[in-house]
């Protein structure tokens, strides 16, 4: 009996200094609640002060704006708006900076907008590539290193010379005793001085007996360019693709033929030519847009000291070119010439301006860009892989294929395009 007492007391010992600790930690608890009350309303007093100042901050900055931009006051406002314009005129010349910037260091930026340094450096890269290969390749006769030859061919003699000598060239010498030991041919090109020659066209009219209107042949050479003819016709073309001014384009008829002509009349014969070439312009563009495969590009040209897009489509089946000179590089003009509904395949680069065909990105393209990921990143070994992977796809698609094996041959590299992307 006496130890059951004694274990109950020790239990209740131990039961009154838990309620003493749990009242100690309330009371604790109390005390720092109370604290972060008196935290709170200090915060939000400080926070109705810096709330007040902050007000009268502004209402001091309205004022100071309003006494600088006032019209009537000390000459401020004059001297803001100067700063203004002058902040906006070096925006647009940063953004115009940058626009050029990015276009010289793109990877599609032509050899005439590169610096002499970014060319030593592809030279660079072309010797060491060539090294890598294994040597110089062999130089084939009228072509650059590693480019298909261009010999030129002479046509058929039109006329013979022997040229022959009767006395030793020799100034000590000049002896008359020679002897013929060998006969070697060269060939030499020449044309002809251009001569001007007056040609009389004796022109019948004819009286139509059924209608009785007036007749005379106009589909005469001589008579379709007024008073000149269609070798002039053909000169004066001839100096304009050679982007020669008309006052330099009748000098130089005067030099050579004697022809005088003024710069008026030249320009007369190139818009009547212009006139001309309107209506085959219009067949070729309706070729193009029965065509399946167009490859399209375009460049900036200066006619008559203005920026204007020269715009080329080819179509390869046929060899067909047709060239358009717009002053927009937008999508406006492939609209004019293909249509809405056109469903074939554009060969081009990566401008806008396609972008409501179906585009083949041109592989010179693809190949710049991701070499140019390839270098701005040396540690990227995905770019790396990308461009070999992409041009070992290229060299498989060049391969000769039997016509019986080509479908799958394509499937294939489809497939692995498709894993690459």
């Amino acid at each position: 009996m006496g130890a059951l007492l004694e274990a109950e007391r020790k239990k209740n010992g131990r039961l009154s200094k838990i309620i003493k600790s749990a009242g100690k930690r309330e009371v604790a608890a109390s005390e720092r609640a109370e604290r972060l009350r008196d935290k709170c309303k200090r915060l939000a007093r400080e926070a109705s002060d810096l709330k007040m100042r902050h007000g009268l901050e502004v209402k001091q900055l309205h004022l100071t704006y309003a006494e600088m931009m006032d019209p009537g006051g000390n000459g401020i406002c004059d001297e803001v708006l100067s700063i203004q314009q002058e902040n906006k005129r070096l925006g647009e010349e940063k953004s115009k900076l940058e626009a050029r910037d990015r276009y010289n260091d793109g990877p599609h930026a032509p050899g005439s907008k590169k610096t002499f340094a970014q060319k030593q450096a592809d030279a660079e890269k072309r010797k060491k590539k060539k090294k890598k290969a294994g040597g110089k390749p062999a130089r084939l006769p009228g072509g650059q290193l590693g480019h298909r030859g261009c010999a030129h061919k002479y046509e058929k003699a039109d006329e013979t010379r022997h040229i022959t000598m009767n006395r030793c060239g020799k100034k000590s010498c000049r002896c008359k005793m020679l002897a013929e030991t060998r006969i070697e041919t060269a060939y030499a090109e020449e044309i002809t001085r251009p001569q001007k020659r007056t040609i009389r066209c004796i022109v019948s009219y004819y009286d139509c007996l059924k209608c009785g209107s007036t007749n005379m042949r106009c589909d005469d050479p001589l008579l379709r360019n007024g008073r000149f003819g269609p070798n002039v016709v053909k000169q004066v073309l001839v100096n304009y693709l050679s982007r020669m001014p008309n006052r330099m384009n009748a000098d130089r008829l005067a030099l050579l033929a004697g022809l005088a002509m003024a710069s008026g009349t030249v320009a007369n014969i190139l818009r009547r030519v212009g006139g001309r070439l309107t209506a085959p312009a219009n067949v070729l563009a309706q070729h193009m847009r029965r065509a399946r495969i167009l490859h399209v590009d375009e460049t900036s040209i200066s006619l008559n000291g203005r920026l204007v897009w020269m715009w080329t489509f080819f179509e390869p089946r046929s060899g067909r070119v047709l060239f358009v000179m717009r002053k927009s590089r937008g999508r406006d003009v492939p609209r004019e010439i293909l249509g809405d509904d056109w469903k074939g395949v554009l060969v081009a680069d990566g401008w806008r301006a396609y972008a409501r065909y179906v585009v083949q990105r041109c592989t010179a393209h693809l190949i710049r860009e991701i070499r140019s990921m390839a270098e701005k990143d040396p540690d990227d070994r995905d770019a790396a892989r990308a461009l070999q992977t992409f041009r070992g796809i290229l060299r498989d698609a060049k391969k000769r294929t039997p016509k019986s094996g080509r479908a799958a041959a394509h499937g294939r590299l489809v497939q692995r395009m498709r894993n690459l992307i």
